[in-house]
C-alpha cells in the first residue's frame, strides 16, 4: 500500500529557513520535488518541544493539557511512545487536541496535519492511520477528485461499495471511543487495471488509488491486489462544522484472519481515541 504526502507550506518555508529543522522533519514522498530526510534509525520518546521554539507553536497560550496527558507535538520521525495517553499539539497538528492512549510498544512516524499514525515497535508496515477529509479519486496517478461524490462518511462508503475496482465487505457499525463509524474491508477487485501512468510506487500490478487529502496529500492513498485495507468512516464536528473522519488499519502480508488479529490488538487503542472539543482545520 502506499499514501502520498505534502510539507504544509508554512513548515516547508520554516525547514527552507533552518528554524525547525532539528524537531519538525517530515515524511516525504517520490511525488515531492525534493527527496525527504532520512529518518533516524534510533527511536526517540516523544517528549514537548524545546522552550526555544515555543513561538512556532500556534497553540501556545492555551490551556495545557490535562495532567497525565502528554503533548505529541508534530514532527515525529520516529517517536517511541511509552506507555500512556498522548495529545496532538504544535504547529500543523493533526485535529489539534485529539488524544489517544497506547500501550508498550508502539511508535508514530508521522503527526501532522495530513496523517497521524501508530506501528508497532519492530513492525514498521503494520499500521493504524487516522485522517480526516478525504476525498474519493480517480483510478489515476496525481489522485483526481471525483465530482459528484460526497466526501461524507455515507458518502464515500456507498461509492466505495459500488466501486468496481474493488470488493468491498458490507458495511458494519462499530464505534471508535464516542464516535459512531461504519467498517468496511477493501480489496482490489479482479477486474481493476493499474493507471498507465503509474509510478514505480506501486508494490503490485494492479495498484489502484481511490483516496486523497487534497490540501496535504500530493497524491492518493491507493492499494494493490492482494492488500486489504480495514477502513472507518465517521463524522466529528458540530453540525454547523462537520468533517470526515477515517481510519485505516493494515499490515504487510496480511490474510483476513491475520488482520483480525492485529484488529484485536489495535481495539484499545481506538476505544480510547477521545476528539477534541473544537475542530482545527489547518
Amino acid at each position: 500500500m502506499r499514501r502520498t504526502q505534502a510539507i504544509p507550506r508554512g513548515l516547508a518555508l520554516l525547514l527552507a529557513c533552518g528554524l525547525v529543522a532539528a524537531c519538525a522533519a517530515m515524511p516525504g514522498t517520490s511525488f515531492m520535488s525534493s527527496p525527504p530526510a532520512a529518518a533516524p534509525t534510533t527511536l526517540v520518546t516523544a517528549s514537548p518541544a524545546p522552550a526555544s521554539l515555543g513561538s512556532l507553536d500556534p497553540s501556545a497560550g492555551a490551556t495545557s493539557p490535562a495532567a497525565g496527558v502528554t503533548p505529541l507535538r508534530t514532527g515525529c520521525d520516529p517517536c517511541n511512545l511509552p506507555a500512556g495517553t498522548y495529545e496532538t499539539s504544535g504547529q500543523w497538528a493533526f485535529l489539534p487536541g485529539l488524544q489517544v492512549t497506547v500501550p508498550t510498544g508502539w511508535f508514530s512516524d508521522e503527526q501532522d496535519a495530513g496523517e497521524f499514525n501508530l506501528h508497532p515497535v519492530g513492525q514498521p508496515d503494520d499500521s493504524v492511520f487516522f485522517w480526516k477529509d478525504l476525498s474519493a479519486t480517480a483510478n489515476d496517478l496525481p489522485g483526481t477528485p471525483l465530482a459528484g461524490v460526497s466526501g461524507t462518511a455515507t458518502g464515500l462508503v456507498s461509492w466505495l461499495t459500488s466501486n468496481s475496482d474493488f470488493n468491498v465487505t458490507k458495511p458494519r457499525p462499530t464505534m471508535i471511543g464516542k464516535v459512531p463509524m461504519v467498517m468496511v474491508d477493501v480489496r482490489v477487485s479482479i477486474s481493476a487495471m493499474t493507471p498507465k501512468s503509474a509510478d514505480s510506487d506501486c508494490p503490485a500490478d494492479p495498484c489502484v488509488g481511490f483516496l486523497r487529502d487534497m490540501k496535504h496529500w500530493d497524491g492518493p492513498f491507493a492499494i494493490a491486489r492482494g492488500d486489504i485495507a480495514r477502513l472507518y468512516f465517521g463524522m466529528i464536528g458540530p453540525a454547523s462544522d462537520l468533517h470526515a473522519f477515517v481510519v485505516e488499519i493494515e499490515g504487510r502480508g496480511f490474510d483476513m484472519p491475520a488482520l483480525d488479529v492485529f484488529t484485536e490488538r489495535v481495539g484499545p487503542i481506538l476505544d480510547s481515541v477521545v476528539m477534541p472539543a473544537v475542530i482545527v482545520d489547518y
